[in-house]
């Protein structure tokens, strides 16, 4: 097995990408795009056998105080479905001693990897059961949402209609009715729309949002490949809800969204998230991923009314693996969380 790390995606590495069913939006070169614009070190590590890439994983570097820094593969590694376990518990081995050295230059303190792998899955209980064997730790903190809610696009209209929630359906058809109407965008221009409301749903929801530059620079770097589009729902010309959408093989994502204080009874956020799901389709991509729900019963959790809204859409719960550490460095990785609680 040869190991390999570069600073740019190569041709192939981009196919093992696209064929690779446990890929997102986050592995792709946009994503690595937009880390650099945060001025952000990023490499693309492999290993290959026979010439055939078997692992992928795009590598963050975040840095840290004190001269330190972690390492994050989103949605990573990819490996080879085909693998035997064994073949697999080998590959993440010799993976994960090359990632020490690599970090030990970097002055990582651990890394943070989180496959997009179904927990109750086949493949799930070989890698939870890898990554034990490894010493990898659980993180305390999630990066991206453990559970989600995922829709099958390969419906008609009529048939996603029908399993929706009634009120869901309703709400549509009311802000149709009242003049609500959908635009999409990708103006990096128009992220100072999405922008203004995302402060008014920060304020009103106690949601965590990003800065300005962080969402236009995101948009900037996936509309060039129009991997990405900036939905906005207006009411005789003010906007009243915005969402930014990404597209990547067959999945379009909903991954940021803003509603206003105003007119909200004209139900605008349901109609933008159906034009959003027929624009999806449009595309011809397979699956509409609502990107983020709680499980938790908890009525207090502080994600149960944006999972009710996305779940009167429909679609399929999945839960992933979540978030797991190697620990480069135990007495700094003890010392982060402390301070990172």
């Amino acid at each position: 097995m040869d190991f390999h790390i570069v600073t740019d995606l190569s041709q192939q590495q981009l196919n093992f990408i696209q064929k690779n069913p446990h890929s997102s939006f986050l592995n792709a070169p946009e994503w690595q795009k937009f880390q650099a614009s945060l001025n952000r070190k990023t490499f693309i590590a492999s290993i290959e056998e026979q010439g055939q890439i078997i692992l992928l994983a795009l590598i963050i570097k975040l840095d840290l105080p004190l001269n330190k820094s972690y390492f994050y593969s989103p949605h990573a590694p990819l490996i080879e479905d085909s693998l035997a376990t064994d073949k697999k518990k080998e590959l993440l081995s010799s993976y994960f001693k090359n990632i020490r050295s690599l970090a030990q230059k970097e002055k990582a303190i651990f890394y943070r990897l989180d496959p997009r792998i179904e927990t109750s899955s086949k493949t799930g209980k070989e890698l939870k059961e890898i990554f034990s064997n490894l010493s990898l730790a659980k993180a305390r903190k999630e990066v991206q949402p453990q559970e989600t809610l995922l829709l099958d696009l390969q419906k008609d209209e009529e048939a996603l209609l029908k399993e929706m929630h009634s009120k869901t359906r309703y709400n549509i058809r009311l802000s149709k009715r009242k003049g609500v109407t959908i635009r999409q965008s990708q103006n990096p221009k128009d992220i100072n729309i999405f922008y203004k409301i995302a402060i008014e749903t920060k304020l009103r929801d106690q949601f965590g949002i990003h800065s300005k530059d962080y969402y236009q620079k995101q948009l900037q770097a996936f509309t060039q490949d129009n991997a990405a589009s900036l939905f906005i729902a207006e009411l005789k010309g003010q906007p009243l809800a915005a969402n930014i959408v990404f597209f990547d093989q067959d999945t379009a994502t909903y991954l940021h969204g803003a509603s206003s204080n105003l007119q909200r009874n004209v139900m605008a956020p349901h109609l933008l998230q159906w034009a959003q799901i027929r624009a999806a389709q449009t595309r011809g991509l397979k699956t509409y991923d609502f990107w983020g729900i709680t499980q938790s019963q908890d009525p207090k959790h502080p994600w149960q009314g944006i999972t009710r809204f996305k779940k009167g859409f429909g679609g399929q719960e999945i839960s992933y693996l979540g978030a797991f550490d190697f620990i480069i460095s135990p007495f700094w990785y003890k010392i982060y969380n402390t301070f990172s609680k």
